[in-house]
């Protein structure tokens, strides 16, 4: 007997927000900085292309321009795989400057 379940297709949607425009961004690792480009940004973390290969489980620091300021988020990385001449790294967010998160609610704003 046919399993239904089984003939059912499978929906998936995307929860990251895909970029148009590729935004530059910074990324800190222990003394070495470098800049990486953020292909696309979801609710736990960033999808980034680096020249860097950078071992998967190493905390880094992700700064990028936002509408008040400089974005601060530290972060994990959880992929890095290497396509042709860049890496694609996946981050996820371990957390975001506090400062940053009280001025995004207006806290603190005259």
């Amino acid at each position: 007997m046919p399993n239904p379940s089984a003939d059912q297709g499978v929906s998936c949607q995307r929860i990251s927000q895909r970029l148009k425009n590729k935004d530059a961004a910074t990324m800190r690792r222990a003394l070495e900085e470098f800049p990486v480009t953020i292909l696309d940004i979801g609710v736990l973390g960033f999808g980034l292309l680096s020249m860097v290969q950078v071992d998967i489980g190493t905390q880094v620091e992700l700064e990028i321009s936002g509408v008040n300021g400089i974005d601060v988020y530290q972060c994990r990385v959880m992929f890095c795989r290497q396509d042709a001449s860049h890496y694609h790294l996946g981050l996820e967010i371990i957390e975001q400057e506090p400062e940053l998160l009280f001025m995004d609610m207006g806290v603190g704003k005259e």
